[in-house]
């Protein structure tokens, strides 16, 4: 507990304001000389025999090791990652480009947790073309799980409920691009079920919701 007061007390007063030669010393050795301590000192190095951590830690990032045991790397670390958000936030770029928050995701998240990871693209399909979008939107995915929105009996059209009435009626005071962006929103989150559909097809219906965590 004295080594840390100490500490303190010693970043509080070199870290005022100084001269021109004191500035080019290196602050940061004379902090930690002052409690006997190096640069060498710093970090930890999670041991195996330690209680619970880092014992069966999910999801931890592959860069949590070094820079647990270097601290002093989270600068650079830091700074690369925010050479992705003035890169893909800068105005020029994201006013022009549609990719922008796509890859400012991948950089900053996915790449940090599963390196290699091809990011081409999100792949995403453009909306429907001409009137209707949603309502094209939405036939879509009915259509891939097998239904319709009309229903025909006896060689006619059943005419209650409608749903085909039902979606353009509910939509019809939308502005255009609204219905532009929530029918191409539609489109790809089925698009999205389908490939999941894909991945799971060999899969028994327990062990599918192991794997996305439900009982």
């Amino acid at each position: 507990m004295s080594n840390v007061i100490i500490l303190s007390f010693s970043i509080i007063f070199f870290f005022n304001p100084v001269s021109a030669a004191a500035e080019s010393e290196d602050i940061l050795k004379k902090i930690l000389s002052e409690v006997g301590f190096t640069r060498d000192d710093l970090g930890y190095n999670p041991k195996g025999y330690w209680n619970r951590f880092p014992l069966d830690i999910p999801y931890r990032l592959t860069s949590f090791n070094d820079l647990y045991s270097e601290p002093l790397k989270l600068y650079d670390y830091a700074l690369v990652m925010s050479h992705s958000v003035e890169l893909y936030m800068e105005p020029s770029y994201s006013d022009s480009a549609m990719d922008g928050l796509y890859k400012l995701v991948y950089n900053l998240g996915v790449d940090k947790r599963l390196g290699g990871f091809r990011s081409y693209s999100a792949n995403l399909r453009p909306p429907p073309e001409g009137e209707n979008k949603i309502l094209k939107a939405v036939e879509s995915l009915y259509l891939m799980a097998g239904e319709e929105l009309e229903h025909y009996t006896f060689g006619s059209k059943y005419e209650q409920p409608n749903g085909k009435n039902e979606i353009i009626e509910k939509t019809s005071n939308l502005i255009d691009s609204a219905k532009t962006i929530i029918a191409e929103l539609i489109l790809n989150l089925g698009d999205a079920i389908k490939w999941r559909n894909l991945a799971f097809r060999n899969c028994d219906y327990q062990k599918m919701q192991k794997v996305q965590g439900k009982k």
